[in-house]
């Protein structure tokens, strides 16, 4: 390839396309071939040679013009200077630029964050803190609804004296005469004790005839219990006076003095080993472990009347 030339003065007439195409085939270049060197498409290379640039891209047309100048060995600035009328005219701003618009971006952003903080947060956080103080003072109104009604149930809820009294269908220990025994409160459950009906009245002894000479005999009589198992215990002399009313642990042993004859309940009659003025009293149902009820011993002789030998009974 020889060094790029600049056209002959014949050719300084000539238009750019002219010139190309007059270069081409003095180098015995078909269109097709110089397409192909090009790399462009045949109509693209017939648009230059037929100065038919408006067809080709602005951006385009000055790079098309130097290759193909420089591919028929032609210097490509003439060319250039011949296509300055053909150039369109710049773009012009129409609207002012501003020196700095990012300055102005960041504030306007910073002005739209700070406007919606200030209408949203406020608000959210005031019905956070109301919700929670009416949450609070329902949740305090309710423990103390809670702990009034306890405590009016509690009022309300009968003693184990009531309860035991209502299970053995017997007055409570409040109403009898003597208020000195004591339920404990840990009591065993025990199998259910039936109702205790009145007991019979003992047939009074014939009373025989006064002897003014005989000395006065004591009354009262003597029970004594010693237990082996735990067991519920209920004793009442012949004047009404409940001795004992309680739950009587294994091991215990306990001395009552009272009227005869004495009306005994027993819970656990297998477990409770009776005397009466140191002699062993023997009753039905003595061997099984269910409820026992019993009246044992006699009545006492009055004053001045005969002792006809009042050995103690067990019915």
């Amino acid at each position: 390839m020889t060094q790029a030339q600049t056209p002959d003065n014949s050719d300084t007439n000539l238009s750019p396309g002219a010139a190309i195409s007059r270069a081409r085939q003095a180098r015995q270049l078909s269109l097709a071939e110089a397409a192909s060197q090009l790399k462009l498409p045949r109509t693209t290379v017939e648009h230059i040679e037929a100065d038919q640039f408006d067809r080709i891209a602005p951006i385009y047309r000055r790079g098309y013009i130097v290759n193909y100048a420089r591919l028929v060995d032609l210097d490509p600035q003439p060319l250039l200077d011949q296509m300055g009328e053909l150039e369109p005219e710049p773009l012009r701003a129409v609207l002012p630029v501003s020196g700095n618009p990012q300055r102005f971006d960041r504030f306007l952003k910073f002005a739209t964050y700070a406007l919606v903080t200030t209408m949203i947060v406020p608000p959210l956080v005031y019905f956070f803190v109301l919700g929670g103080a009416r949450l609070f003072e329902s949740e305090v109104a309710g423990r103390a609804a809670d702990s009034s009604s306890l405590q009016t149930q509690e009022a309300q809820k009968p003693g184990y004296r009531e309860r035991f009294a209502d299970a053995l269908a017997v007055q409570p220990p409040e109403a009898t005469q003597n208020d000195a025994s004591h339920l404990s409160a840990s009591a065993l459950p025990m199998n259910p004790i039936r109702a205790v009906p009145q007991p019979e009245p003992v047939a009074e002894m014939a009373s025989t005839t006064a002897d003014v000479s005989t000395p006065d005999v004591d009354p009262l009589a003597r029970l004594e219990l010693v237990l082996s198992d735990d067991s519920w215990i209920e004793i009442e002399s012949a004047d009404g006076e409940r001795l004992e009313f309680d739950l009587l642990r294994s091991g215990e042993s306990r001395q009552y003095e009272g009227l005869a004859p004495f009306r005994l309940l027993l819970g656990r009659a297998s477990a409770v080993s009776l005397s009466l003025d140191g002699q062993p009293v023997v009753f039905d149902g003595q061997h099984e472990a269910g409820v026992a009820e019993l009246v044992i011993g006699e009545p006492a002789p009055e004053a001045g009347a005969e002792n006809t030998g009042g050995g103690s009974s067990a019915e």
